[in-house]
């Protein structure tokens, strides 16, 4: 399922144990990517880090952030699924 993908990709990706059934945000159509591309968005609202993520060939850096100190170059996807997460702005059918 979507679900099991998605814990077992937040643990190999960002060493994460979910420890609660996360929200779906929303399922997007990523057009910039390609004309069939869509995105789950989950929320996580209990969740945590076993042990820092080591750079690897797929993941060259990973962390958390404060809303007011994101990486240069997060993408207005991300910006977008901040808002509606945790400002309420209404849900976009695009990424």
């Amino acid at each position: 399922t979507a679900l099991d993908a998605l814990v077992r990709e937040m643990a190999e990706e960002g060493n994460l144990v979910v420890t609660k059934a996360p929200r779906l945000l929303g399922f997007y159509h990523n057009v910039a990517a390609s004309p069939r591309d869509h995105v789950a968005c989950y929320v996580f609202e209990d969740a945590h880090r076993s042990s820092p993520k080591a750079p690897d060939a797929e993941i060259a850096e990973s962390g958390f952030f404060g809303r007011g100190a994101l990486p240069v170059g997060t993408s207005r996807g991300v910006i977008s699924r901040l808002a509606e997460a945790l400002d309420g702005a209404p849900p976009s059918a695009t990424w």
